[in-house]
Formats: C-alpha cells, sequence, structure tokens
C-alpha cells in the first residue's frame, strides 16, 4: 500500500518548488529548465509530451485570467513522487481553486506532472478522476509490453491516465531476443501479479503476449494496440507483409551481433533518419528525435519466430487499428482482428499511437478491464 506523508512545502525537492516558482511568476524559460526532454504534463485531461509541447502548455496555460497561487501543502508518497497543492485565487470561475501538481521525479528533473483539482481524500492524491472501481473490490493490473525499436517508457502516456484511474501498471522490458523466450520472459512477469490482469501489447509485444498468456488463470482481457495476433504456425513478419503498405523493412539497419548462446545474429534497428517517417509521423519532431535514439533493437529471427500458442482464442480480446501506421498496414491488423472476433477500434495514428495518441490507448484498456473484470 503507497503511503502518502505530509510534509512541510520548504522540504519539496529544489526542482520542484523552482517550477511552482517559475511558474507562477510566468518564467516560462526557468520552468521549463525543471523537465527532462521527453517530459509529459497532463492538464485538464490534454497531455503535453516533450520540450516543444511542454512550452506551449506553460505559455498558455491560464493566460485568460489574472490569479495569486499559494502553495498550502505538500505530501512524499516515495523517493520520485510529490504532491504539491496551490490554492489558486483570482477572476476565473468560482474564485478560488484547490490544485494538486503530482511530480514523478527523475533524478533532479521532473519526468511527470499532472495537474487536477484537489482529490476529495487527502490521503489519496493519486486517485484520479475516472476511478469508480466499486467499494470491496479490487482494480485488475494493466501489464504493457512493448514492442520492436520501443522501450517501457513508450508508454509513459499511457500510464498516467491509467494510474490517475486505479490501476495498478507494469512495464515489461521486452527483451526482444526470441518469440519463445520473449513469451517465457513474460510468463514469469506475469506469474508475479496478484489477481487479475489486463495485458496490453503494442506491435510485437502482442505477439509475444498471445504465446505467453495462453492458459494463463489470471489474464482476463488482451488488448493489441497496432499490433499482432498470431495463429500457429505464423510470423510476425509473415503477417507484416501479408497485405500491402508496410514501408519498415526498407528503412531498417542490420547490426551482426553475438547472441549469448554464442551464435552470430543480426540486431534491427531504424535508421535514425527514417525513424520518425516510419514509426512515428504524428509524434513532435523533437520527441522522434530522442525516440530513435533510444529504440531497442530486436534479434532478426525474432520476427521469423512462428506462434505456437494462441491465447486471443480463449481470452476475449480489444484491439486498435492505426490508419496511418507504415509499420503494419491496416489492412493486416483487420485480418488479424476479425480472425479473432476481437473489438475493434480504429483510430487515425502513426505505429506510435502509445506515444501521440495515449489518452485513447488508456481508454480502449479500460474498456476491456470494465468489461472483463467488472
Amino acid at each position: 500500500m503507497t503511503t502518502h506523508t505530509g510534509v512541510d512545502p520548504a522540504q519539496l525537492p529544489a526542482t520542484i518548488r523552482g517550477y511552482l516558482a517559475a511558474h507562477a511568476a510566468r518564467e516560462t524559460n526557468a520552468a521549463l529548465r525543471t523537465f527532462t526532454p521527453t517530459a509529459v504534463v497532463v492538464d485538464e485531461d490534454r497531455s503535453f509530451r516533450g520540450t516543444e509541447e511542454i512550452l506551449g502548455f506553460l505559455n498558455t496555460a491560464g493566460a485568460q485570467f489574472s490569479y495569486t497561487t499559494e502553495l498550502v501543502s505538500a505530501q512524499r508518497i516515495d523517493d520520485t513522487r510529490w504532491v504539491a497543492t496551490n490554492r489558486l485565487t483570482g477572476d476565473f470561475p468560482g474564485g478560488v481553486a484547490d490544485l494538486d501538481y503530482r511530480f514523478t521525479m527523475n533524478d533532479d528533473l521532473t519526468a511527470e506532472l499532472v495537474i487536477a483539482p484537489r482529490a476529495a481524500d487527502a490521503s489519496s492524491p493519486d486517485a484520479g478522476p475516472t476511478d469508480s472501481t466499486p467499494e470491496g473490490t479490487t482494480k485488475p493490473t494493466v501489464v504493457l509490453v512493448h514492442g520492436a525499436f520501443a522501450e517501457s517508457s513508450s508508454w509513459n502516456g499511457v500510464i498516467v491516465p491509467l494510474r490517475e484511474a486505479g490501476y495498478p501498471v507494469i512495464g515489461v522490458a521486452n527483451p526482444l531476443r526470441a518469440l519463445d523466450q520473449d513469451a517465457d520472459f513474460l510468463r514469469t512477469v506475469l506469474d508475479s501479479v496478484e489477481g487479475p490482469i489486463v495485458l496490453t501489447g503494442h506491435s510485437y509485444g502482442g505477439s509475444v503476449m498471445s504465446e505467453a498468456a495462453d492458459g494463463h488463470p489470471n489474464v482476463q482481457a488482451l488488448v493489441y494496440i497496432a499490433s499482432f495476433l498470431l495463429d500457429a504456425g505464423e510470423s510476425t513478419a509473415e503477417l507484416a507483409a501479408k497485405y500491402p503498405g508496410g514501408e519498415l523493412g526498407g528503412a531498417l539497419r542490420q547490426v551482426p551481433i553475438t547472441s549469448a548462446d554464442g551464435a552470430a545474429a543480426i540486431d534491427l534497428y531504424i535508421r535514425q533518419d527514417e525513424f520518425r517517417r516510419v514509426f512515428a509521423a504524428d509524434v513532435a519532431p523533437e520527441v522522434a528525435s530522442l525516440m530513435a535514439v533510444t529504440q531497442r533493437p530486436i534479434v532478426a529471427d525474432a520476427l521469423e519466430g512462428k506462434g505456437t500458442r494462441t491465447a486471443w482464442k480463449r481470452i476475449p480480446s480489444w484491439t486498435m487499428v492505426t490508419l496511418q501506421d507504415l509499420a503494419i498496414p491496416p489492412d493486416s491488423m483487420r485480418f488479424m482482428a476479425e480472425r479473432a472476433g476481437s473489438h475493434t477500434v480504429e483510430i487515425d495514428a502513426s505505429h506510435a499511437v502509445t506515444v501521440s495518441q495515449p489518452r485513447a490507448v488508456a481508454e480502449l484498456i479500460d474498456q476491456a478491464a470494465r468489461a472483463t473484470t467488472g
């Protein structure tokens, strides 16, 4: 259970105090320097990711009103998470508002800031506005599995609203070495979770979770985000090429490596100069540039690995089809979803939809959770 400890506002980390002071004084550059380059700010259910979008937020937030701020309380959740409550008094509707500023820190900078009306129960500042779990019940744990050319932080914008809604969340570091090995690893993570699970995969992460979840007693729903639903005997590469429209193959760079067992193998990366075009066209350029640098490679043979188990034949599934996807053609996603009888939504987004439209992804996960776990 998370413990929230009230502290003197003067005990807040210097970065947080600096941000609050700079933002109140409309010193946008000083406020911006308190964030990591890939930070996310959530305010009034809108997400601002990366330096350019956060600068826009800082320049416009509350600009139409005159108001003063007073730091009225502070709480320490753990070593990286803090809550500061500001009282705003001004000429906006209502005249007075208490807002919680929920900070998640990465070293000495802010990686995530969620701004919301002060929680009704001050002892539970991370309770989100959509948290409606009936008393006496427990929300399922959402397990997130990234795919190739990404890493766990690609889910950050999705994690924020899920946590606001009260879901426990685990972001799995997918090894991306071989389909069977990756599935075995994910299975050990699933085995460590108590209670019901909503398992969500992006891209190749879907291939892995169909293997790992089959027969697992705790997995209640599968959510495929711009992803693969392999049948037995099919490979990720095969289904990616089933319909025209994919442009990822020509953008890949091959790097020879030696695998853990001493065998020669090939790691695949997306060339950095092609990354945004083929993978993240609707992501802000400076964010996509960082994603290109931090992408995790996949062993080429993992994409050729044949599926052996099909969890989607036994567990209810939901699928998000991304219509501007150049990594997986939308027709391929539709084919897999229709075959699986998956509840399907379509969205005008690139393959990197977890970054460009995280709230829509979180809403689909929430829908799956409510439909299968109550």
